[in-house]
């Protein structure tokens, strides 16, 4: 019984994702595929267009046997932190054969090795460079990049598109399946289709940034027609009986709870540089600037693009205005990173056929496997319920948010049940 794995998040799916999930099944003659997802929110750090459980019943509909839930801290983390909670969680199921994951188009694949073994061992000269970038100003991405440059005496070319948004991913997968000696064989498949932050419409595959656009700037006078065009046709049956119902979630939707949170925690708090410091992404130069800025803010894309820099990308200030206001803190990261016993797996749907593969899991897995919500109090303690209820909560929020938008019932995270195909 083969099975692989594909780390996703599906906002939305489109026919890129099921290129993908067919391929997989095709070349590697696997059995199942698991599917590691993002939550509510997602590693840009914004929401989700739509719930978990909606992108969960897409992915078991277009190829996906089992998907389990990536836990907030990772699934809004940067790239590190992000490969760290996937990475680990695959590996103590301890019944995941292959890890896939999508790249954009590598021309020399000596040297994307060559950099996976720079970024694990971190020779000195690296370091020192990596440093001396950072001190400059530059983000953390682009001093990596040119510290990588500076030590393998490579130009930006010769790198062949390494330092797109995919393969910056693909690095992460790759550092933490070698960190941990991982028994997992990876495989890449390059990407079709536009780049991931491509906003193009031409072609049939899109990126998901393009996808989003789409529907939140015809979201008034939305043409439910066009969608069939970029995602597969269940896909697009599915988000569309949705957005019937309920609205698409946007970052501005929480504009009024970034700014309560950003009001209580910075403007009023006398504590900041003790206090704030600790919420994950969040520097003392960026509070600052927060501070100096709050009397213009008016929406969260508004004030990201206020405090956009040289040293911060948008991706950066989202995921550390994303942590403020949903608790999201170092300290945290710093007791798991490493702590396998804070893991665990909560499956949010598998299809029929998957039953068989659920047993294996249970049955080998080191971590706790949870497929009722309401279960998770009695199996977790410790930082692993922690991470759980952090998880629950940034759902509740989002579920609320969706409530008031859309003047529709919703639900708590402990009243939607596991979606079965």
């Amino acid at each position: 019984m083969k099975t692989a794995a594909i780390i996703a998040e599906y906002n939305p799916f489109h026919n890129g994702h099921e290129y993908q999930l067919k391929k997989v099944k095709e070349q590697f003659k696997c059995d199942f595929i698991i599917v590691i997802m993002s939550g509510e929110f997602t590693q840009r750090g914004i929401p989700a267009i739509c719930n978990k459980n909606i992108r969960t019943n897409i992915a078991l509909e277009c190829g996906a046997d089992i998907v389990i839930e990536l836990p907030t801290i990772f699934a809004t983390g940067s790239a590190e932190i992000f490969a760290n909670g996937a990475i680990r969680i695959l590996n103590n199921l301890n019944s995941v054969d292959y890890l896939v994951y999508g790249t954009e188009q590598l021309y020399n694949l000596d040297i994307f090795r060559k950099i996976i073994s720079i970024l694990n061992d971190e020779p000195e000269k690296f370091k020192i460079k990596l440093k001396e970038n950072l001190s400059k100003g530059y983000s953390y991405p682009s001093s990596v990049e040119i510290a990588l440059m500076s030590y393998t005496n490579l130009t930006k070319d010769g790198f062949n598109n390494i330092f797109l948004p995919n393969n910056l991913l693909a690095l992460e997968y790759e550092k933490q399946l070698y960190k941990i000696n991982s028994n997992i064989k990876s495989y890449q498949l390059n990407r079709i289709g536009h780049g991931y932050s491509e906003l193009s419409l031409e072609g049939n595959y899109v990126s998901s940034s393009a996808l989003r656009k789409l529907i939140n700037n015809d979201s008034k006078t939305y043409d439910k027609t066009q969608l069939y065009k970029y995602m597969p046709q269940i896909a697009a049956d599915i988000l569309n009986d949705y957005f019937s119902l309920y609205c698409p979630i946007f970052e501005d939707d929480f504009s009024y709870i970034l700014y309560t949170n950003l009001y209580l925690k910075i403007i009023s708090d006398n504590l900041q540089s003790q206090f704030i410091e600790n919420y994950l992404d969040c520097s003392k130069d960026l509070i600052n600037k927060i501070s100096k800025n709050f009397c213009e803010y008016y929406s969260f894309t508004q004030f990201v693009s206020l405090l956009k820099s040289k040293d911060l990308t948008y991706n950066r200030i989202n995921r550390a205005l994303c942590h403020l206001m949903l608790d999201i803190k170092k300290d945290l990261w710093e007791a798991i990173k490493d702590d396998n016993n804070c893991l665990y797996a909560r499956v949010l749907g598998f299809n029929d056929k998957a039953v068989q593969l659920l047993k294996k899991l249970k049955k080998f897995s080191s971590i706790p496997i949870i497929t009722k919500t309401s279960d998770a109090h009695k199996i977790l303690d410790g930082n692993a319920l922690n991470l759980f209820e952090q998880s629950i909560t940034a759902s509740n929020i989002y579920h609320d948010v969706c409530r008031i938008k859309s003047g529709k019932k919703t639900y708590n995270e402990y009243q939607y049940s596991i979606v079965k195909r």
